[in-house]
């Protein structure tokens, strides 16, 4: 791309950086690494769909102030670049954002976001801490998939739902905090906390329940209790009737699971 023909006005934009390698300035070739000038770009204020998806050489670029949206796949495939700070004006982010932006480690996403698409870091391998702000109510589907170096998980805010597969893969988390505002979590189609090997969950509520580092889901009208997640250095309930929810054991050596009590494998 030619940086002379890069005007100021965010509606020609598009995704008119997607795939970008090289730059030329001046007739002088260079490799598309670092954008601070971005910032200066002051009359856009939303990042179109898919605006730098695939810029794999890109390490640094500093987003202007005001923007307020990050559309879909925005960062999607930008595998080294570093940790990019989110303006705090952003309401919105999309799907796929940050999909595959391997050299993140911490992200924390402002306190004015109140929806996030899914998948929006899915894949982000070195990612190791997220804090999610005050107004994120509901945890999309697949926004912390395969993040598999993620230890450190907080919420601001209210949580009343965690999508399925929303930190699926993460295999370098320990702990969990359940939030005592959790209402709803898609396990039975999807497991939120698929091959999370590690995992011990902590907290919860009078719904979504935890024992011996396990999480358990007590569904009050239909008088059952379902396993969501086993922690691999605790017993399965005696004396209960237990729903095994899908991929609640998946990940673990049937040597870490002890059985006590009646089962019903409801997942696979």
């Amino acid at each position: 791309i030619e940086l002379e023909s890069v005007g100021s006005n965010g509606k020609t934009f598009g995704s008119l950086f997607k795939d970008v390698k090289e730059v030329t300035h001046d007739g002088i070739k260079y490799e598309f690494n670092s954008f601070d000038e971005f910032r200066h770009f002051t009359r856009i204020f939303d990042i179109p769909n898919s605006m730098f998806s695939g810029c794999s050489k890109l390490q640094k670029i500093s987003l202007p102030e005001q923007i307020s949206t990050i559309g879909n796949d925005a960062f999607r495939g930008c595998s080294v670049l570093k940790n990019v700070t989110i303006p705090s004006d952003v309401a919105y982010i999309g799907s796929n954002v940050f999909n595959g932006c391997d050299a993140f480690t911490n992200i924390i996403i402002p306190d004015k976001v109140s929806e996030i698409g899914y998948g929006a870091f899915n894949g982000c391998n070195l990612l190791e801490s997220i804090t999610y702000g005050k107004k994120i109510v509901d945890i999309p589907a697949e926004i912390n998939r395969d993040c598999s170096s993620l230890k450190d998980v907080t919420f601001k805010g209210e949580i009343k739902n965690i999508a399925s597969n929303a930190f699926s893969g993460c295999e370098s988390m320990e702990i969990f905090n359940v939030p005592s505002t959790l209402e709803t979590m898609d396990f039975k189609t999807q497991n939120p906390f698929s091959f999370c090997y590690k995992l011990t969950c902590k907290g919860g509520n009078d719904v979504f329940v935890t024992e011996g580092g396990s999480l358990y889901y007590i569904d009050a009208d239909a008088n059952e209790k379902w396993l969501v997640r086993h922690n691999p250095s605790s017993s399965l309930p005696d004396k209960e009737t237990i729903h095994i929810a899908n991929h609640a054991l998946n990940g673990l050596s049937i040597a870490d699971v002890t059985v006590w009590g009646n089962l019903i494998i409801d997942g696979a």
